[in-house]
């Protein structure tokens, strides 16, 4: 058995046998966001970009929102860490933002607090 991820708050995603998965305690600031490989529970890559956070799966890419409203996308390759968009979607202060993102249609849903913004992303 593999100690690879820590889990906190964020459910793993599994693609094509491997693990994605944010791993770290609660609010930490130093949290990694992992690729492990599921059979060996080897390490492929980490980075401290998002800090903690959440994660989804849509058309073969991460969706992942940080505690601190920052909503990344995130190639699932366990070849290397690649970002290919992010931008801040809430301006956290105090609570963190635990809820994950949700796609429907073509749009996401990102939810903190009592606030909820949705992103069209077809056009």
């Amino acid at each position: 058995m593999s100690k690879a991820i820590s889990a906190c708050s964020s459910s793993p995603v599994v693609r094509d046998g491997y693990v994605y998965s944010f791993s770290g305690n609660g609010n930490d600031a130093n949290a990694t966001l992992k690729c492990v490989e599921l059979k060996t529970g080897s390490e492929k890559w980490s980075t401290r970009a998002f800090g903690n956070g959440t994660l989804i799966l849509v058309d073969g890419c991460l969706l992942c929102l940080s505690y601190k409203g920052q909503l990344g996308l995130v190639e699932a390759t366990p070849g290397a860490y690649v970002k290919l968009a992010e931008m801040q979607v809430f301006k956290v202060e105090e609570t963190p933002a635990y809820a994950a993102p949700a796609m429907a249609y073509g749009k996401v849903y990102v939810r903190y607090a009592d606030k909820m913004v949705c992103y069209d992303l077809k056009n």
